[in-house]
């Protein structure tokens, strides 16, 4: 893309997207979203496609940005600046040249990376009028999905958010049984309403073009995890090669996955059960593949 000169036409299609710059470079706009939701192995891959050679990510990981541009108010909003986003896409001389020798030593190959992208988990949910945005300003762009066990998900997403407390910034860690019964129950009604599999795929491959949504599953990182990552190079259209599969594949998830399935009490699962049953039909019937296992 060239560099374009943002007109009035440009800003009335944007919501909340504000420019402090007249002109705005849109070559180094992602090529790519890693959309999430949380708690559906996308750190794992945000960490693999990392080390592909052709392949530039965003550090931090989350930048919270296009789903936070209307709520300044959000303790994660840091701005609706475009200039500020694109920003994160400047690679440094130094950086390049770090990425340079680690790619030379792992794989004999140059790092020059062909995509960009970022991995905001928040993304999934995001309104089909924030999606937009986003289409506007890339109208080839793709994102990455990942599905998971809903139950599960949820579970992992409660404890991670209810056994972790803050009080003046001193992190304590609480058990099950200093979680109340209602507090869960709370959340996952809130949660259900937010990460809704079928409105997610729905907004999100209404508002892309055509091919340009793929959809993981979070067993495949479990079970199969080469041939996930091989089927998200070739989406991406970067080299697919073995080559490019490091030891990070196999880094242990499975005894994660395992235990959350292990713990989940059987009084919360049967709630989550009755929560996600209509959800779950219509996503095995739609991919053909048991989600609760």
């Amino acid at each position: 893309m060239a560099r374009i000169k943002i007109n009035r036409e440009i800003l009335t299609q944007l919501n909340g997207i504000t420019f402090s710059k007249e002109n705005v470079n849109l070559n180094e706009f992602p090529d790519f979203l890693i959309l999430g939701p949380q708690r559906t192995g996308t750190n794992w891959l945000y960490e693999n496609l990392k080390l592909h050679p052709r392949v530039f990510l965003t550090t931090p990981k989350e930048l919270f940005f296009f789903n936070l541009v209307q709520k300044p108010e959000h303790h994660l909003y840091s701005s609706s600046d475009l200039a500020w986003y694109l920003e994160f896409y400047h690679e440094s001389f130094k950086n390049f040249l770090k990425k340079n020798l680690e790619m030379l030593k792992r794989y004999g190959k140059f790092y020059y990376p062909q995509v960009r992208g970022e991995a905001t988990a928040s993304y999934a949910a995001m309104s089909k009028e924030l999606i937009d945005n986003i289409v506007i300003l890339n109208p080839d762009i793709k994102a990455i999905l990942m599905v998971r066990n809903p139950l599960i998900r949820i579970w992992s997403h409660a404890k991670k958010n209810l056994l972790n407390s803050n009080f003046l910034n001193n992190y304590q860690q609480k058990s099950l049984e200093e979680v109340a019964e209602d507090e869960f129950e709370t959340f996952f009604r809130r949660e259900a309403k937010i990460v809704d599999y079928n409105r997610i795929i729905e907004n999100w491959s209404s508002a892309l073009k055509e091919g340009n949504l793929f959809i993981g599953f979070f067993d495949d990182i479990i079970d199969s995890p080469t041939t996930l990552l091989l089927k998200v190079f070739d989406f991406l259209e970067i080299d697919s090669k073995d080559d490019y599969i490091t030891n990070l594949v196999k880094k242990k998830i499975q005894s994660t996955d395992t235990s959350e399935k292990r713990e989940l009490p059987e009084k919360y699962k049967i709630i989550l059960e009755e929560i996600f049953k209509d959800e779950i039909l219509t996503l095995e019937e739609k991919f053909g593949r048991q989600l609760l296992r």
